[in-house]
């Protein structure tokens, strides 16, 4: 077997575990108040109109659970390219490959 098919289910547990992580920080950091949306790079809330309630002073959010899941995928794929890159300069590094 290569080294990269050996590595590969540990890259992708580090970016499932790191995908999660992220996708957390981004719902907390990048809160909207004053739209109601909440996650990046997508909007995963949106307001309900004619619904008040305590948790927020335009009415009630409500999740979008196909963008929560697609917001977690581009997290985690983020996770995955970045996790490979270093991975392969540090071998490439390790191997003695001079740059020219």
């Amino acid at each position: 077997m290569s080294e990269w098919t050996l590595q590969f289910p540990r890259n992708l547990a580090i970016a499932i575990v790191t995908g999660v992580i992220l996708l957390g920080l981004s719902f907390l950091v990048a809160w909207n108040p004053y739209t109601g949306s909440r996650g990046f790079p997508l909007s995963v809330t949106y307001v309900i109109p004619g619904c008040f309630g305590p948790g927020s002073p335009l009415g009630c959010l409500a999740y979008d659970p196909l963008e929560v899941v697609l917001d977690y995928v581009i997290w985690v794929g983020l996770s995955f390219v970045t996790i490979i890159s270093v991975d392969w300069a540090a071998t490439r590094n390790a191997s003695g490959v001079e740059e020219s």
